[in-house]
């Protein structure tokens, strides 16, 4: 039999971080360090092909780093502890406990000693250097830590000199610059594929025109005119293949499209440009072929027509995806591994009954995933999971085989179906509501659409444009969704505004709105939908004063609702509470709550949650009707209080 096709796409991007004076947030120097060179060296080990997507946006950051810019952790990582305020101690422990605690923290047993340190402002000189240097270490890859600088601090795991840090900061110089040496070299060393998306990682579709998100969601409230910029949209496609050619001294075959965004028209200007392939998720197929989507449907490439030839594309294996990017990161490495060729088989086994075991020599498994953002939350950051599956794969030939994007779609023409139109979507729900259809991301597309067209009458001055095409970048309109949360979210509202502002500022012209203030804010309306349901344990004519929640409040804005749990005291550090959400289909969510951290399950992986303040926890979720809300509290007397509410809307 056919061994199956396996085809890998890993996708390495940061936001640019950058201001006039630097980096604000250290995202690109920190990854880079962990992940992007360490990744493919562990699958250099490995006799398989995979495609890295490498984003220009992230290159060039890199680039700046190596010209001398500097992020704040950096710079706090450098001073001298005794010149050091209290301020900056305090700062710099606020960087360390962004890390995963159990997996980069507690490895390190002086850091982890540390992390609870009662008043950070008061740490001793020998106290902070040892948190600079491990610090620095937690956010060091595995291949990195094995060098004898690293290692030799890992093995001394405390009391480090000053000496020794700054050893360690040269290396890190010198590991961060050799980045893209180590991406050329693995791609000509393995056979392996050197992907990119538009430069600054744009949602294509959506520069096109913002029309493009009523075709998966009619209702959805777009801005009115619509943002539209093709040429824009050329522009990101011409210059980011212009980058990658200059890198890496041939033009990508394919692209990546940011966040898997595709649409008709961004089709064709990909194909006007020579591009070969892009992929999207599997859902995007599921809306384009409807009530002729079968399961097997995506585990095949297609090809699309447009006005420049066609273009093939893949679609990607949402649950073998998510799987690594979601799931394994608390399994046993073996097991993980063991489950993820069990599902393979499963495919295997679906594609010869749906198509017959001749389909093996042109079906493809596509796994898709961000190349950085899941390790921190494995042990080691992924080597032993990694290992563990590609050990797998490569000790298996008759049963698997990996290729690349450009050779997936390698097959016989007739083995690639047309579709004659593509339902314009994303690899995160087929749709676009991410990134459009709030108030505060529709006002934001509404100042692009104004901005431009004052660039335009003023006939485009290249030194505004450098200034213009990172503001059409995907990530501003990430933040801008209640749904995602994060400790330097507000910074990307502010970074966001103020390089509005500096164009404005330099074109003499006004913004339609104030640009001091936060767009949540300016767009924050009073919502008429919020609903109310108290929460009682056990006899409601009592009041339980040792309860923690008081009630659920419950808020809908179109295809989303924020169920919010609202506390009547603040929990002790023993107290938990566990809620169980069921929608009206039977589906549970699960959040835990506990005084320093809240942890939140749903089988939907863009629904997220928030701790909007100390006694508010929030819920985004898909919007239904009927709700059944159990919550179980886990109080320090050691009692556990039990209660249920009926939501209908």
């Amino acid at each position: 039999m056919q061994p199956l096709r396996l085809c890998f796409l890993w996708h390495q991007h940061q936001p640019d971080y950058r201001t006039d004076t630097g980096f604000y947030l250290p995202w690109v120097r920190m990854h880079a360090l962990k992940d992007y060179a360490d990744l493919v060296e562990i699958m250099g080990d490995y006799d398989l092909r995979h495609t890295i997507n490498v984003v220009p946006s992230l290159m060039v950051q890199l680039d700046a780093y190596r010209q001398g810019a500097t992020d704040p952790v950096q710079r706090l990582c450098a001073l001298a502890p005794a010149a050091m305020t209290a301020q900056d101690r305090v700062a710099l422990m606020a960087w360390v406990r962004t890390l995963q605690r159990e997996t980069m923290v507690r490895p390190l047993q002086r850091l982890d000693e540390l992390f609870d340190h009662p008043d950070p402002a008061w740490m001793s000189d020998q106290e902070v250097l040892d948190v600079q240097v491990l610090l620095m270490l937690a956010w060091t890859g595995p291949i990195g830590r094995r060098h004898p600088v690293v290692a030799g601090l890992l093995e001394q795991g405390s009391g480090y000199t000053i000496t020794q840090r700054n050893h360690l900061m040269a290396w890190q110089e010198e590991r961060l610059a050799s980045v893209i040496d180590v991406l050329r070299t693995f791609a000509a060393e393995t056979g392996s594929e050197l992907s990119t998306t538009p430069f600054h990682h744009p949602i294509l579709p959506l520069l096109c025109t913002t029309n493009s998100a009523l075709e998966s969601q009619p209702e959805l409230e777009v801005p009115a005119p619509p943002f539209q910029e093709p040429h824009d949209a050329d522009w990101h496609i011409r210059e980011a293949i212009a980058d990658h050619a200059r890198r890496f001294q041939a033009a990508p075959n394919g692209m990546w499209p940011a966040e898997g965004s595709v649409s008709n028209e961004a089709l064709g200007r990909f194909a006007a440009r020579g591009v070969r392939w892009v992929a999207t998720d599997e859902e995007v197929l599921r809306h384009t072929l409807g009530v002729q989507s079968t399961p097997t449907a995506h585990l095949r490439p297609y090809t699309v027509p447009t006005d420049h030839g066609p273009i093939a594309i893949l679609f990607r294996d949402h649950g073998l995806s998510d799987a690594i990017g979601f799931e394994y990161a608390s399994w046993d490495p073996e097991h993980a591994a063991e489950n993820f060729c069990t599902r393979l088989e499963e495919r295997r086994s679906a594609i010869v009954h749906t198509w017959g075991e001749s389909a093996l020599e042109w079906a493809t498994v596509s796994v898709i995933l961000d190349g950085e953002n899941c390790w921190e939350f494995y042990p080691g950051n992924g080597e032993d999971f990694l290992r563990a599956l590609f050990g797998r794969l490569q000790g298996a030939p008759e049963r698997y085989t990996t290729v690349t994007c450009s050779q997936a779609i390698d097959v016989d023409p007739a083995h690639l179906p047309e579709l004659d139109h593509l339902v314009a979507g994303s690899w995160i729900g087929g749709t676009f509501d991410i990134w459009i259809g709030s108030p505060a991301k529709n006002a934001a597309w509404s100042l692009l659409r104004d901005l431009r067209a004052r660039l335009r009458a003023a006939e485009d001055p290249p030194h505004l444009m450098e200034l213009w095409y990172p503001l059409e970048a995907s990530d501003w309109f990430w933040w801008y969704d209640e749904r995602h949360q994060a400790p330097h979210k507000s910074e990307f509202d502010s970074a966001f505004r103020s390089r509005l502002r500096t164009v404005y500022t330099a074109l003499g012209e006004e913004p339609g709105i104030d640009l001091q203030r936060s767009l949540l804010e300016s767009t924050m309306n009073v919502d008429q939908t919020l609903a109310t349901f108290p929460i009682s344990f056990g006899n409601n004519t009592m009041h339980d004063a040792d309860a923690l929640v008081e009630k659920v409040t419950v808020e809908t804005d179109g295809n989303w609702q924020r169920m919010t749990f609202h506390f009547q005291r603040d929990c002790r550090e023993t107290e938990e509470v566990i809620a169980t959400i069921t929608d009206r289909h039977g589906a549970e969510r699960r959040v835990g709550m506990m005084c320093d951290q809240v942890l939140f399950q749903s089988g939907r992986h863009d629904e997220g949650f928030e701790r909007r303040r100390p006694r508010q926890v929030s819920l985004y979720l898909h919007s239904t009707t009927h709700w059944f809300v159990g919550v179980e509290e886990q109080r320090a007397s050691g009692r556990t209080a039990r209660a249920s509410v009926e939501i209908l809307l």
